[in-house]
């Protein structure tokens, strides 16, 4: 490879016994060159993605199988305080963009934290964030005096070709926010509740995945598309489960 500006970092392997073969796959950001990078098992750089796939951050990069041949999917966009608004987009073996994946319903661009292609490739799974008005105005929130603000968790399956919404969830009509294990603005990135911009992030949906029909957001719920039932894991209070949706 000849580019002789490339801003790619160097890797440092070393190699000890037998090691399988494949790829290096990164996509370091807040650096100089923020973008996707592929290395050999020695640290030799295959591709610079700097720049090819738009002036912005990549996340989740990795392989993925789309009309039936090996592809690379990412996700591409900018930074929040925590999570990111951007879109998936799918590169083909000449390293060019052949197909782009947003959130549909009117829902904010998708989130840096979960991209995986299903159904052979023909639908995307991705997640977004929302801030949507909510009362807060109870123990040990006690927003009383202005709206209060949450950061809701939302997952989609989306058709890549026609941009359909197949299926979404919301996690503000499923999981009780007294179900959280967290205080607003008890870190960067939870906000305080108090404005739009600062909507209290009370549940983190990643990873999700869905597997013969069942949709699993680790953090908290399972829910199976058939029959609509929900499971509570381990994390919440035990207090509460009696309370789940179903």
């Amino acid at each position: 490879m000849q580019r002789p500006t490339s801003y790619a970092p160097v890797l440092d392997v070393s190699l000890q016994g037998n090691f399988s073969q494949g790829y290096i796959f990164i996509a370091p950001y807040q650096g100089p060159a923020s973008g996707p990078y592929i290395y050999d098992k020695f640290g030799n750089l295959v591709w610079d993605g700097f720049g090819v796939v738009g002036a912005a951050n990549a996340h989740n990069f990795h392989v993925c199988s789309y009309q039936g041949a090996d592809h690379l999917c990412m996700f591409i966009g900018n930074q929040q305080s925590g999570y990111a608004y951007g879109n998936d987009v799918i590169v083909d073996a000449n390293y060019r963009i052949v197909a782009t994946v947003q959130t549909g319903n009117s829902i904010p661009p998708a989130d840096q934290h979960e991209y995986q292609l299903a159904q052979d490739g023909e639908t995307a799974l991705m997640t977004s964030y929302r801030t949507i008005p909510f009362d807060l105005s109870f123990e040990p929130y006690n927003v009383v005096n202005q709206q209060g603000w949450l950061l809701e968790g939302v997952f989609q399956e989306v058709n890549i070709t026609t941009g359909e919404v197949l299926f979404e969830w919301f996690s503000s009509n499923h999981v009780d926010i007294r179900d959280t294990k967290i205080a607003p603005h008890s870190f960067g990135q939870s906000g305080d509740g108090f404005t739009p911009h600062t909507g209290f992030d009370y549940l983190s949906v990643l990873p999700a995945s869905l597997s013969e029909d069942i949709l699993t957001l680790k953090q908290s719920y399972q829910r199976s598309r058939q029959v609509d039932h929900w499971w509570a894991l381990p994390c919440l209070r035990q207090t509460r489960l009696n309370d789940l949706p179903h």
